[in-house]
């Protein structure tokens, strides 16, 4: 089966703002992580970049076994409780691995 791999980037105007953004999003997210894994994700990542341009950003990487798992775990990322008062650009992706080099 294809596992599924999803991006969420957020991008913020100051170093300030992400570092609160990481402490709130961490603390939502692992609300959610034991769901998540039952519905079958199979891991989760975060990347940060500072001051690239003066904007600050990062950017979480989560993996799913295949479709399906990807279908629940959506659902359930989607009714989560996430932060919506520090603004921010938002980017949202989804791949289909088509290779894994080992």
């Amino acid at each position: 089966m294809t596992k599924y791999i999803w991006t969420a980037k957020h991008t913020f105007k100051s170093e300030n703002n992400l570092k609160k953004h990481l402490k709130m999003d961490e603390k939502h997210f692992l609300k959610i992580l034991a769901k998540l894994k039952k519905a079958g994700m199979m891991g989760a990542h975060r990347g940060v970049i500072n001051n690239k341009k003066n904007k600050f950003s990062h950017i979480g990487f989560l993996l799913f076994k295949n479709k399906k798992s990807y279908k629940k775990s959506m659902k359930i990322i989607n009714n989560a409780k996430w932060d919506k008062k520090i603004p921010k650009k938002n980017r949202y992706e989804t791949f289909l691995i088509d290779k894994e080099i080992n």
